[in-house]
């Protein structure tokens, strides 16, 4: 077998060390153990298998293990017999052989544990290493150790002696081979360098490679101290590069640069040592030095890269930069090394767009994963994205914004992966500082504060990583957490001034004001403004404004232009002065706006505006604020500046953005919901809603506005399932109770709603609102007829009263209930009481209590269902302690018996207050007002000055008994026609064009009550009507059927000088029901129900008043029949005079006279429906003035015995254009002869009314247009008759 070298060497040590071991064991037991070593190999050899199988062969096997260098054995067997130093990997070399693994720290002391276990199990071996720890607990071992060294002096020499020889022999067989001879000092630094050589392979795989960079420091600084005269320059080179590599990657930039200039001198013109040393020259800040050590590598090698870096690094303007890009070729400036030098060039420039392409382009052609190169790309992004502060602070960044924040925080998220649970994480905080900030920005505060801590964990004394994590503390209102932070390390005034604004949030106004007067030398002009106007807001804060107003004059008289100074002064002087003088002050700010006012004073002053309710001025300035329509706080002022100033279409644009952008969130749902129901689109305001409630399903107010809106779409199946689902009455307000009762009431479940308003009422005993909503609805939704009601016994539910023998008395109320309220005298069935009083009569004696020498007895004078109880309450509560709450207003009425006209002394009230008016007094003094005020209304309206709408807001009454009531007066009718012939026949050209009919309520009970709807759909298509059109009917129908279920009503009203009294009894008003429920029935089949969408277009203010004086549904009709090719059609004269000549509508309008004129004329109707109907309208319901019609010539006809004579040839002459307008006769004419096409009369005499007919139309008009004309209207519905007609008026136009 041959041997090596090293086999050779650690043979020769190997004899020497047995030595050594066999007299430490002789001192140490007392005699020589012949078998010693035997045992101590045998024990090795046990324990090489037992770590063989502990790690199943994962560093290796008995043929490659680094066990099996002897060396290596040798070493582990002297460490555990004569050295109490813990054995490392800079002892031994850990590297195994073929592809073995390599060994680590913690490997190599299991193994040696292993070893020394095994050894313990030998008596002779556990005898020696007992006895060697004892000696090293009492400090002797080393003692021991100098007796054997000196023993063994004799020894050692022989051992280099031979040594020597084997060495002398070595050189020989080499000079053989090589023809040259290797002194002994060389061959022996060839031995050590290349035994320091593995060391060095180990430290740059197995610790530099794998992130182990503080024990590879560790190592190599050991290796260094160790070893370095013996190294030759290259292993120092390298030696030295690892060190520097390793503290770069530990962020210990300075060093690492040192070590690189260092190692140079060893290396000094290899290539690569040069563009270390370059680098090392750049992180130092020698510029010089590092361009020299680039060009001297770019003349080795012209297309160094990493030189290239270098000059592209330690370049200091463009045209420097310019000038390096021009020598490198175009094939390399893609290059991950130039690409990242270019972009950290621009980063420094400022030039950040720039900057983030290279760093796009380095990272695209980066191909050994460099992390810096992502981490720096994240930054950039970040830092581009964040540029804009104000983006930030109003949270202002778009869709594509927040998608690059997102991918930043990913590049970042994958180079934190890599580091994370190395050594490297401890000193990566700045990537941590970086996308905490990325995630900061994009409002993901929980993460923001993960990577905020973590940061500040590894640097604490960082101030960006401290006012980071006070930002977020801020942002969460952890404000006593921001001061914590911040309070330890503020220095500089605008540091302090940042304190002081979280110590002010945090209500510490003496620490704050304390904080802001030691901030001096403040030469930063926006720090000073932001200095005084802190102190102002701490002393309104401490309620000291004159002293406020005081600085804050003073600060104007420097700057009497600054927006922010006067806003804050406007505030002062709204508390201290008044609102008009602040108003002028706010007003100032507004007139000093230029394009240098920066938006964070627009939004100062924006705000103020809108805390004074100006909403119109802040609108616009919120508008310019979120241009980019990203910050939800902004759009929100946005939005409700919008909706109260009453532009709903700006709002309505606003709420959709939001809607787009965030999805269904509180506000702009219900304002866009708001805003839909306003204008009667409610499928759209439905549609809303239930996005909303698709994310938040709990919120009851929401919940409660699509159950109204189901009403207003008769969708009662859908509101019957809300309220079936069961409502917990503890979470809702009175206001959602008084919704709930109504849609309860709505769907007739009115023991329901009272039940729910008895709970709202216990619940809000204290609030007058919930009694006045009791009473109010209790009598509203109840007819005293409901056994329920009526209990004749004590049961649950019912109040008792009950009195004592002396006749004192107290109600009691009967709850089934486990927690009865002892002090509103509820109890329950297991009281003892309710077990004597339950099932019980009036009457009833009844024992309270019995003791051993008296029994009290009790009787119930009276039994009332508790909700009749608590009405009765209520009423009297609301006229004693909640007297003059808004609401149910009750008035007593004393009347002495016998006597219902009198009022005796002794009625007066005991406080001798005066008497109350008696009923009849009382109740004729309210009906002579109503009438009087109704009366002057009717003559207004009868006179042409108010509209049916103005009657109907001005007396809170239904348009339709409105309508009804004046279409029953003969006296008065209803004002159709105003007199003027034009408008007939404007009204007529408009019908020619076959418009859409926009049908008010009028129009549409006229309609129905003629039975034309069919004709009207035939001729003009489906007409359009509005939803408030349809919620006055719907209105009017709830009503009927409240009536009805209270068994009708009676009215009391004056006529002339009589009081009237009428009886409206259960069957009318299902009657009258029934012929509204015909009517939506007819509109839903007929009619397109189209939003007005025109009343986006007024403001909501305006509107409103419009509204309030002509009432909503006509409004709302005339708005939609604005738009071109609709007509309002529309039976109030008044109201079409209005519609057309006020600027908000413009609208033409037609009237059911023309109309029925119009089909009549166009056969959509026939002659005998035609007087049919105009007899209704005039006779029926009294509609006005009666115009020039085809029943007017037919009447005149008729009396002369349907005889064309000179007669009638005078009377016909009102047909010629001095008399009428063209397209009125035309229209008159054509209907007269349809009316003598039905007539049974000659041919010629037939012949003779269509020839004076055509004459007169034609004079002084043209005959050949006006028969075209006439015979165009004839043939729009043609029958035999007609067609005679049609012929004759041929022949006259060919005679003529």
């Amino acid at each position: 077998m041959a041997f090596g070298v090293d086999d050779i060497l650690v043979g020769v040590a190997g004899n020497a060390t047995y030595d050594f071991i066999k007299l430490i064991a002789k001192t140490l037991i007392g005699y020589e153990q012949d078998d010693l070593i035997s045992k101590i190999e045998n024990a090795y050899d046990v324990a090489e298998k037992e770590f063989y199988r502990e790690f199943d062969g994962q560093y290796g096997t008995s043929k490659n293990s680094f066990l099996v260098r002897k060396v290596t054995r040798e070493k582990i067997i002297m460490s555990v017999f004569y050295s109490s130093k813990v054995l490392t990997l800079l002892d031994i070399d850990p590297s195994g052989f073929d592809g073995a693994n390599p060994a680590n720290e913690e490997v190599l002391a299991r193994f040696i544990t292993v070893f020394e276990t095994v050894m313990h199990q030998d008596f002779i071996l556990d005898k020696i290493l007992t006895e060697k720890s004892k000696l090293e607990a009492d400090g002797k071992f080393q003692a021991c150790i100098l007796a054997v060294t000196s023993q063994l002096q004799d020894q050692n020499a022989c051992i280099l002696n031979k040594q020597e020889d084997v060495i002398q022999q070595l050189n020989q067989i080499n000079t053989k081979l090589s023809g040259h001879s290797v002194s002994l000092s060389e061959l022996s630094a060839q031995v050590l360098e290349g035994e320091y050589k593995s060391n060095l392979d180990y430290a740059k795989n197995e610790l530099l490679e794998k992130g182990k960079y503080n024990e590879a420091i560790n190592y190599l600084h050991y290796l260094k101290d160790r070893a370095w005269e013996k190294l030759q320059p290259l292993a120092k080179y390298y030696l030295l590069t690892y060190i520097a590599s390793a503290k770069l990657a530990l962020s210990e930039e300075e060093e690492a640069g040192k070590f690189l200039l260092q190692a140079l001198q060893y290396n000094s013109e290899d290539e690569n040592a040069l563009c270390n040393a370059a680098a090392g020259a750049v992180i130092l800040g020698s510029p010089d030095q590092a361009i020299e050590f680039a060009r001297r590598v770019l003349k080795k090698n012209p297309v160094n890269t990493n030189a290239f870096s270098t000059l592209i690094q330690c370049s200091k303007s463009d045209v420097e930069l310019d000038a390096i890009l021009s020598e490198i070729p175009v094939t390399l400036l893609p290059a991950a090394d130039v690409a990242f030098a270019i972009a950290i060039y621009y980063r420094r420039q400022g030039i950040l767009d720039k900057a983030e392409t290279w760093f796009r382009t380095a990272l695209e052609n980066d191909k050994s994963n460099r992390l810096e190169i992502k981490v720096s790309l994240a930054a950039m992004m970040i830092d581009r994205m964040t540029k804009d502060t104000w983006r930030i602070i109003t949270d202002q960044l778009d869709a594509e914004q927040r998608e690059q924040i997102y991918k930043a925080i990913g590049l970042i998220a994958q180079a934190w992966d890599e580091v994370k649970g190395t050594e490297l994480e401890k000193s990566r905080g700045g990537w941590l500082y970086n996308r905490s900030i990325g995630y900061f920005t994009v409002g993901d505060i929980q993460n923001a504060v993960s990577d905020s801590e973590l940061a500040l964990s590894m640097e604490p004394d960082n101030w960006d990583f401290i006012k980071l994590r006070a930002q977020l503390a801020i942002n969460q209102d952890d404000y006593a957490k921001a001061v914590e932070l911040l309070k330890p390390i503020s220095k500089k005034p605008d540091e302090l001034l940042l304190l002081a604004e979280v110590m002010r949030a945090d209500r510490q106004f003496k620490e704050a004001a304390e904080m802001v007067q030691s901030i001096s030398d403040i030469g930063d002009q926006i720090i000073k403004v932001a200095i005084n106007r802190l102190n102002v807001k701490l002393m309104i804060d401490t309620q000291n404004y004159s002293d406020a107003k005081r600085i804050m004059l003073k600060a104007l008289e420097e700057c009497p232009d600054n927006i922010s100074y006067l806003v804050d002064l406007s505030a002062i002087e709204r508390i201290v002065d008044s609102d008009s003088i602040a108003s002028e002050t706010l007003q100032k700010a507004v007139d000093s706006v230029s394009d240098n006012t920066t938006k964070m004073e627009l939004q100062t002053l924006a705000d103020e505006l809108y805390r004074d309710s100006k909403y119109t001025q802040a609108a616009p300035i919120y508008e310019k604020l979120s241009e980019h329509g990203t910050s939800v706080a902004l759009l929100d002022r946005l939005l409700l500046s919008h909706y109260q100033s009453g532009q709903l279409n700006e709002a309505l644009e606003t709420a959709k953005k939001m809607d787009a952008a965030y999805g269904s969130l509180r506000r702009h749902s219900e304002i866009q919901s708001v805003i839909f129901e306003y204008i009667g689109d409610l499928n759209s305001a439905k549609a809303t809603c239930q996005r909303y409630l698709a994310k938040y399903p709990d919120d009851i107010e929401m919940r409660l506005r699509l159950a109204l809106i189901n009403v207003r779409l008769f969708e009662y199946g859908e509101v019957d399932a809300y309220l079936d689902a069961g409502i917990n009455v503890d979470r809702l307000s009175i206001k959602d109770a008084t919704i709930l009762s109504e849609l309860l009431s709505v769907r007739g479940r009115y023991k329901e709603a009272i039940m729910l308003l008895y709970q709202i009422r216990k619940k809000f005993f204290s609030e007058g609102e919930a009694h006045a909503l009791y009473v109010s609805r209790f009598f509203l939704n109840t007819n005293g007829k409901e056994d329920w009601l009526n209990p004749s016994e004590v049961m649950v539910d019912t109040s008792v009263h009950l009195t004592d023998e002396c006749g004192a008395g107290e109600w009691y109320i009967i709850e089934d209930c486990s927690n009865p309220d002892f002090q509103k005298k509820e109890l329950n069935l297991e009281h003892p009481l309710t077990q004597k009083i339950l099932n019980r009569t009036i009457g009833s004696r009844i024992e309270i209590n019995r003791t051993p020498i008296s029994v009290e007895y009790g009787m119930i004078k009276a039994i009332k269902s508790k909700y009749v109880h608590a009405a009765h309450e209520s009423q009297n509560l609301l006229e004693t302690i909640f007297a003059g709450h808004p609401g149910i207003y009750g008035v007593k009425i004393r009347v002495p018996r016998g006597d219902a006209n009198a009022m005796p002394e002794e009625h007066r009230r005991h406080d001798n207050s005066p008497r109350l008016p008696d009923v009849k007094e009382l109740v004729t003094s309210v009906v002579d007002k109503k009438s009087s005020f109704t009366d002057v209304l009717r003559q207004l309206y009868g006179s042409g000055e108010i509209t049916l709408g103005t009657i109907a807001c001005s007396i809170q009454e239904n348009v339709i008994d409105v309508w009804a009531g004046l279409a029953r007066n003969s006296e008065i009718g209803i004002n159709t026609f105003g007199g003027n012939e034009n408008e007939i026949n404007l009204a007529l050209i408009k019908l020619k064009q076959r418009p859409k009919l926009v049908l008010d309520i009028t129009a549409l009970l006229t309609i129905h009550t003629l039975g034309i709807g069919a004709s009207v759909v035939l001729a003009f298509g489906n007409p359009v009507v509005v939803q408030t059109t349809i919620d006055t009917i719907s209105q009017k129908i709830q009503q009927f059927k409240a009536s009805e279920f209270r068994g009708g009503f009676m009215t009391l009203g004056k006529r002339q000088d009589h009081y009237i009294r009428d009886e409206v009894k259960p069957e009318d008003l299902r009657k009258n029901r029934r012929i509204l429920e015909d009517i939506l029935e007819w509109i839903f089949s007929n009619c397109v129900i189209e939003p007005c969408w025109a009343s986006l277009k007024i403001n909501m203010k305006d509107k409103k008043e419009l509204d309030e004086i002509i009432g909503v549904s006509f409004v709302d009709s005339a708005l939609v029949a604005s738009q071109s090719e609709y007509v309002l059609y529309a039976e109030d004269a008044y109201l079409r005079t209005c519609v057309q000549n006020e600027p908000f509508f413009l609208t033409n309008s037609v009237w059911t006279q023309v109309v029925l004129l119009w089909l009549l004329a166009y056969g959509f109707i026939n002659y005998q429906k035609y007087s049919e109907a105009v007899n209704i309208i005039y006779n029926q319901l009294n509609y006005g003035e009666v115009i020039f019609s085809p029943n007017t010539i037919a009447s005149v006809a008729e009396q002369l015995g349907w005889n064309p004579n000179d007669d009638f040839s005078n009377f016909i002459q009102v047909l010629d254009a001095d008399m009428n307008a063209e397209e009125y006769a035309l229209v008159v004419a054509a209907g007269f002869l349809r009316c003598v096409a039905t007539r049974n009369i000659s041919q010629n005499e037939m012949n003779a009314f269509v020839d004076v007919v055509v004459r007169n139309l034609a004079t002084k008009r043209n005959v050949e247009r006006i028969a075209a004309k006439l015979i165009s209207i004839l043939n729009e519905s043609e029958t035999d008759e007609i067609g005679f007609i049609v012929d004759r008026v041929k022949n006259c136009n060919k005679s003529d």
